[in-house]
């Protein structure tokens, strides 16, 4: 288990408790029961990234993962078209040619 997984779980399990056990307890301005759910919104996330990790996947910024949702991820750019020199244009009977 990596230390990621572990905070996910805790975060979970802590978040668990808070929000079926705590949730009508005050602690200076919150309370336990919406802290819970944060802290298990964030232990679920936190295993969400270390699987995703565990497969291979590259880590990247939040903004490069939202444009490639939107526009796809980056392509190859193509190779440059070789253009016939002036020449073999000249010689392949187009316009050049004619009289």
């Amino acid at each position: 288990m990596t230390p990621k997984t572990i905070l996910g779980l805790a975060l979970l399990v802590a978040g668990a408790v808070l929000a079926i056990f705590f949730w009508e307890l005050r602690f200076a301005w919150f309370q336990g029961g919406p802290i819970g759910l944060v802290l298990i919104a964030l232990g679920v996330l936190d295993l969400w990234e270390a699987q995703r990790r565990k497969k291979g996947h590259r880590p990247q910024g939040l903004l490069q993962e939202l444009r490639n949702d939107i526009l796809g991820p980056p392509q190859e750019p193509e190779p440059p078209v070789q253009h016939p020199s002036r020449e073999n244009h000249r010689n392949s009977g187009g316009p050049a040619d004619r009289p």
